[in-house]
């Protein structure tokens, strides 16, 4: 990560995610207070925690999004390409890149975060704008428009998902992908 622009995104990420956890659980002892105050019934006391607990869920899963994603520009840099990003038919936005080992051909990589959605309105609105992709296509990586932003990950199954190496791929990608993140259990989210 020796891009200031990929560090400072990176850095905004973790930021709004622990912010924004801390602001969710700070609500909890709020809100009962305010509940107290305002007479309500007793049973209205654990409204606030039904309500706050799936978030604060939420924004930890968030959090660990975007430490894979600080592991993962940690290991791969950024490499750029036009016209990669494409939405399959099941609505999966994907990016198609040329493999490391054969550059003629191509392969798939799906957007597998919450992002997919914003990413189906980036390739709505240009499909043919640049993006940059950080990591190895036969197993995942970071996907971003320029700058970065909009930061997503986009990941095969396999090594990706903690199971076992991909075929074809030789020591030193197997050791890049697991200084990434890739197949540990930890990482998988």
């Amino acid at each position: 990560m020796d891009d200031p622009a990929t560090r400072r995104a990176c850095t905004r990420a973790r930021r709004a995610a622990r912010l924004a956890f801390v602001l969710w659980i700070a609500l909890l002892p709020v809100s009962a207070v305010v509940m107290v105050l305002a007479s309500l019934p007793e049973w209205s006391v654990v409204l606030p925690v039904i309500v706050v607990l799936p978030l604060v869920n939420y924004f930890g899963l968030r959090s660990s999004r975007a430490k894979r994603r600080q592991r993962i520009l940690g290991v791969y840099p950024w490499e750029r390409y036009t016209g990669v990003v494409q939405v399959g038919q099941n609505g999966v936005p994907f990016v198609r890149i040329p493999r490391p080992d054969a550059p003629e051909k191509s392969i798939s990589v799906p957007v597998r975060e919450h992002g997919a959605r914003r990413w189906r309105r980036i390739v709505a609105a240009d499909p043919k704008q640049e993006v940059w992709f950080a990591g190895d296509p036969r197993i995942g990586g970071v996907l971003a428009l320029p700058g970065p932003r909009a930061l997503a990950l986009a990941l095969q199954g396999g090594v990706a998902a903690g199971g076992p190496p991909l075929r074809g791929m030789g020591y030193e990608e197997i050791r890049r992908a697991k200084n990434a993140g890739f197949g540990d259990p930890k990482y998988v989210v």
